[in-house]
């Protein structure tokens, strides 16, 4: 199972891998699991279990690996090991209790209570650690002492599709509890795709946490042994995700904050297709994502479009695809493949924007980026540019720099004196893709290099705060 470990590293290499077939290991039957980790102060969450999902809380048993680094003596590399946040190693010294290089220490700690996540912290003695006595570790295993009985529905004859038509026509009028148990049928036994979509968008209609436990597998990227081997069309997961949403827009009316966290993970584990929707729930209950971004100065909402084809003879970094500098974001565009493509909102969960994760793997081709953003008066700015590889930008529709080679992303890497204005101001990018990565962020801060806070729209009157 795929899931976000939400570590945090510093003070050290971080994640570290090495041969182990040419290195004799002491004091374990599994050499391998000792011959990568991380290296550094380290502090991470693994997500155990999925208490939105209705699973209860355990108590797990927690073995950590480690094995010094070669060269490591005793006294070295002190650190204290926390679990859950309580002290469960004090001054622990690898090289001392190993007692010799390439020897494997394994710590068992038993009884460890977990809700939803187990936080692990490495926190070194050093006051200025350095890779010559961070923290190290090698491995984590968590087993769970009280494992819930599985819960198997009872299986039953599939529904024939006339019989799942008219549960479904029988729903729409009736009470929605009595409703919600047609789909839940409907879901359960029909064999026909599209009969369960459509029982799934009952179930959001309706917006129960009580069908949370149905969709489970469908909207969780498990493994294929936790889901019977069923491949999961991308059509039925798009479906399940929407109840999904809808049962946490019902928890928020009591739970907020378990409300935001259901979608949080939701942001996890949706496909691209449903991202968007996802944020737009999670913005309804007052959440910004990418805030620590936007407070940055980074442009967190982008519009884009592509790709188009780039290359330096035929179609060079001046050739126009969109009518730029002239934005049209109704407007619709041929693209690279010779297919129609429109704008697409993007919201940036952090500075950089991932154009390969967005529009997948591609070389020789460009795309565009349009974002806007509000200024309280007229100021002199600079706009700041990352990008890999090359780009064009236009400030407010006039082209204020390029760079047309090929490149590895880094924030900042072009600053511009430009003259902002009160209200709304504009940047459009065309970033080229050579190969590889595919990248790019536009960041504003004041002359001083002191960020301007990004904001897409003005604030709201009840959002305007008096000075203290």
């Amino acid at each position: 199972m795929k899931f976000n470990l939400h570590d945090e590293i510093s003070a050290g290499p971080a994640y570290f891998c090495r041969d182990f077939r040419d290195v004799a290991f002491e004091g374990t039957e599994r050499p391998w699991l000792f011959t990568s980790g991380c290296q550094g102060a380290f502090c991470c969450e693994i997500p155990l279990i999925a208490d939105v999902w209705g699973e209860s809380p355990g108590e797990y048993t927690v073995r950590l690996g480690f094995m010094a680094p070669e060269g490591d003596s005793p006294g070295r590399r002190v650190f204290d090991v926390r679990l859950q946040d309580a002290l469960a190693l004090e001054a622990f010294d690898i090289a001392a209790e190993a007692g010799a290089p390439n020897r494997a220490v394994v710590k068992e700690f038993k009884d460890i209570p977990v809700t939803n996540v187990l936080k692990i912290e490495l926190v070194p003695r050093a006051l200025a650690p350095t890779q010559d006595d961070a923290p190290t570790i090698n491995f984590i295993e968590a087993v769970r002492e009280d494992p819930p009985p599985a819960r198997k529905r009872a299986k039953r004859a599939a529904l024939s599709a006339a019989d799942a038509e008219e549960l479904l026509a029988d729903a729409v009028g009736d009470a929605p509890d009595e409703a919600l148990q047609k789909y839940h049928e409907v879901f359960d036994r029909a064999a026909s795709v599209v009969l369960r979509c459509k029982a799934l968008e009952g179930m959001a209609a309706i917006g129960s946490p009580e069908s949370l436990s149905r969709i489970t597998p469908y909207c969780r990227d498990t493994a294929p042994i936790l889901r019977n081997y069923e491949d999961v069309p991308p059509e039925l997961r798009d479906a399940a995700m929407r109840v999904y949403i809808a049962a946490s827009k019902t928890l928020a009316l009591s739970q907020r904050e378990e409300a935001v966290r259901m979608l949080e993970q939701g942001m996890e584990m949706c496909s691209k297709t449903m991202r968007s929707e996802v944020i737009a729930a999670l913005e309804s209950l007052g959440v910004e994502i990418g805030r620590p971004a936007a407070e940055e100065g980074f442009v967190t909402r982008w519009s884009l479009i592509g790709p188009f084809p780039w290359e330096e003879k035929n179609h060079p970094t001046d050739a126009r695809f969109v009518g730029e500098p002239n934005v049209d974001l109704t407007g619709a565009y041929t693209a690279l493949d010779g297919k129609g493509v429109g704008w697409q909102r993007y919201v940036a969960e952090r500075a950089m924007v991932d154009l390969v994760d967005f529009f997948g793997p591609s070389r020789d081709c460009a795309v565009y980026a349009y974002a806007e953003f509000h200024l309280d008066e007229d100021r002199d700015i600079l706009l700041k540019i990352g990008s890999n590889d090359g780009f064009k930008c236009w400030f407010n529709g006039q082209e204020v720099g390029r760079f047309e080679e090929g490149r590895g992303y880094k924030p900042d890497q072009n600053v511009y004196s430009v003259a902002g204005r009160k209200g709304a101001n504009t940047v459009l990018l065309k970033v080229l893709q050579m190969g590889g990565g595919w990248a790019c962020s536009a960041r504003i801060t004041g002359l001083d290099d002191i960020p301007i806070r990004y904001r897409e729209k003005p604030l709201a009157p009840q959002d305007v705060r008096p000075a203290i």
